[in-house]
């Protein structure tokens, strides 16, 4: 059963300020339902908005869906949704978003998950949009 504790995000935390800060992003992290570790990047001097909207505009299977204010990254996928210093800040957040003990047992075909917890990236949020300072 996924589960993260308090001391964990701590933990992750402590690894993730000093990325957030080497590429000026403002970013605050919470644990949802005691099984997700939460980073939300609420400003910064990357325009990750503007990044990702650009970066679609060229793929054709994204069927030219724009964002404005606030993404959920996808932790999977986010090498192809991003580029530039945006994937550069991406690419040394998400793995930092792993403790060192953290598992991945899962069997898909059988339909059996087993991870330590899972992980949301968001830039901006619903009510309070990402800022570009």
């Amino acid at each position: 059963m996924a589960y993260i504790s308090q001391d964990e995000k701590k933990v992750v935390a402590s690894r993730i300020n000093p990325i957030l800060k080497k590429y000026g992003l403002k970013g605050t992290f919470s644990v949802r339902h005691n099984s997700v570790l939460v980073l939300t990047i609420r400003s910064g001097s990357i325009d990750f908005i503007k990044n990702h909207n650009d970066m679609i505009k060229n793929r054709y299977d994204q069927g030219g869906y724009e964002v404005d204010g606030s993404i959920q990254v996808n932790e999977y996928w986010y090498t192809e949704h991003f580029t530039g210093v945006a994937l550069e800040a991406l690419k040394e957040i998400i793995p930092a978003m792993y403790t060192d003990d953290y598992h991945d047992n899962s069997d898909i075909s059988s339909d059996y998950f087993d991870v330590s917890y899972y992980v949301n990236v968001n830039i901006g949020i619903w009510n309070k949009p990402y800022r570009v300072i």
